[in-house]
């Protein structure tokens, strides 16, 4: 009863939920919004940083300073990401290229 309230409920009969960082083709991903900074970082050797926020989806509102809607896209650290899919005002997924680059940091915000 309570799932049907507040949405799905994971516990020890569900499967494995599904992985938050697949590679769907050589150098572009799909991410879960969800995805721990630490963990992304630590899987694509980035150096993405947020004194805010400390999983995908929160950096990339605090890169728009605003909610993403769909096909927004915005750079940081040599990901390229694309939001893929948003439901109820939470993106729950990116698509995500990485150009590994040696130096600098650079941000760009697209209209």
């Amino acid at each position: 009863m309570l799932e049907e309230i507040v949405g799905d409920i994971r516990d020890e009969y569900d499967s494995d939920e599904e992985e938050s960082l697949v590679e769907i083709k050589p150098g572009v991903y799909r991410v879960n919004a969800s995805m721990k900074l630490d963990d992304l970082n630590d899987r694509l050797e980035l150096h993405l940083e947020s004194e805010e926020y400390d999983s995908l989806g929160g950096l990339v509102i605090g890169l728009l300073d605003h909610l993403p809607e769909e096909d927004e896209k915005v750079e940081e650290d040599g990901l390229q990401m694309t939001v893929e899919h948003v439901d109820k005002n939470r993106n729950h997924y990116f698509n995500a290229s990485h150009e590994r680059r040696t130096s600098g940091f650079r941000r760009i915000k697209f209209p």
